[in-house]
């Protein structure tokens, strides 16, 4: 009985395991069936990725080539409206429109060519030998001479047969003013000829007398040319130089912010101000250029400027440009620079400006070469500095200063005269400089 139990439990235990094993491998068919079939997805939409690829490849390949399909047309139409252009102007330039200027010299070189002969001729006086006024006026007593004329201030007399000639320099202007020579040349039987004096061509006759009309009507032509140029711009009769620079101001001169030395006032403070006061002067922030020779400083940094200058009272929106010229003198402008409307005004100005002058070209006076400009190291200025030193250190390295005292406690302050930035960095080196600023 025990036995019998036994193997129905041995076998129950089998059947148990072969069903474990049954159901494992239906799972593990299902598992490899999921991954056939992730399998066929992946690989679906690898496929699917591929002709989308090959799909979007193909339509920007199309897309290119219609791209240059359309640049060869319009560059061959290109090509066909300046070859029109170019027909239309040899037209043009063969006569299809009339050229008052090439007029005027085809009429000037006509009348040159057919003035050259007359102007290479010889022009000088008659061949004949020369004798004294003395010497002719015997031979027409003698009856040598037998007919007179004049010509060039040279009286002329023939023989007979007009083989030989003789001149002499008359001692007046005309034949008719000599009459001593006139009585002997008639009481002798001389006759006396009248000869024309020269002409010149009748076209270069013509063309000097009316020079003076054609230049006028030439300066005429060219005035109401450049009026009629400019779409409502108003005249442009003295617009007629060409701008060098570019209209929207770039490469005018080719100087860059990183050219220009820059300073600020972050180191101005109220003792400066106090000193400033003192010294009967203002601080203002400048940007300053002066020319040197060929070339030109630029520096934009503090000045302590003399309150009687100009610049001195410039204060709060307003702004100030001071010019120093040569012929001119100390010129200044001054306006408001900040605010909502003198901004809007300025900027309204501009458009109208730009609107008035479309398609018109304003005459700038500046060169497209680059500014050579002086260092900031071999700019000159001269120096305010305050200073704790003792005055004969000051004195040591700077040499005869200007001393400003008793305007703030534990310092004192000094002026410098002109000298270089590099000679004054070096110096304020071998002192105490608390601050400086420019002159």
């Amino acid at each position: 009985m025990n036995d019998k139990n036994l193997f129905d439990e041995n076998e129950n235990q089998k059947i148990e395991e072969q069903e474990k094993d049954i159901q494992q491998e239906k799972e593990n068919q299902v598992e490899e069936k999921k991954e056939e079939k992730k399998s066929a997805e992946v690989k679906s939409d690898e496929e699917e990725r591929k002709k989308e690829f090959e799909d979007e490849v193909k339509e920007r390949k199309e897309e290119l080539r219609n791209k240059l399909k359309e640049g060869m047309a319009q560059n061959n139409n290109k090509n066909n409206k300046n070859k029109d252009k170019d027909e239309e102007n040899k037209f043009k330039q063969l006569g299809g429109k009339f050229n008052f200027k090439g007029f005027i010299m085809l009429l000037f070189i006509i009348t040159l060519v057919m003035s050259l002969p007359a102007m290479l001729s010889d022009t000088g006086k008659t061949p004949s030998n020369e004798i004294s006024y003395t010497e002719f006026v015997q031979s027409v007593k003698d009856g040598k001479i037998k007919k007179v004329d004049e010509k060039e201030g040279y009286i002329y007399g023939y023989t007979a047969d007009e083989k030989e000639v003789f001149s002499a320099r008359m001692i007046t202007d005309r034949l008719g003013g000599d009459v001593k020579l006139v009585e002997t040349i008639e009481a002798n039987g001389a006759a006396i000829k009248s000869v024309p004096p020269q002409q010149m061509p009748l076209l270069l006759n013509v063309l000097i007398s009316w020079f003076p009309m054609l230049l006028l009507i030439g300066v005429w032509i060219f005035m109401m040319n450049k009026m009629g140029k400019g779409n409502g711009g108003g005249p442009q009769i003295f617009n007629v130089g060409k701008s060098k620079a570019k209209e929207n101001g770039e490469d005018v001169s080719k100087v860059t912010f990183d050219d220009v030395a820059t300073e600020g006032i972050t180191k101005i403070t109220s003792k400066d101000i106090k000193y400033a006061k003192a010294m009967h002067r203002a601080i203002k922030l400048l940007a300053s250029s002066r020319k040197v020779g060929d070339s030109y400083t630029c520096l934009v940094a503090p000045y302590m400027i003399d309150d009687t200058h100009p610049l001195s009272g410039v204060n709060g929106v307003f702004n100030g440009v001071f010019l120093r010229g040569n012929v001119l003198g100390d010129a200044m402008f001054y306006g408001s620079g900040a605010g909502k409307l003198p901004t809007a005004s300025a900027v309204v100005a501009d458009v109208v400006d730009m609107t008035k002058h479309q398609n018109t070209n304003i005459y700038i006076d500046w060169k497209p070469e680059k500014l050579t400009l002086v260092s900031y190291d071999d700019s000159v200025n001269s120096f305010f500095v305050r200073t704790d030193s003792p005055k004969s250190e000051v004195e040591a390295v700077f040499g005869h200063v200007d001393y400003i005292e008793d305007v703030v406690d534990g310092e004192y302050a000094f002026t410098t005269g002109d000298m270089t930035e590099k000679d004054f960095a070096d110096k304020a080196s071998k002192v105490n400089v608390i601050n400086r600023i420019r002159l």
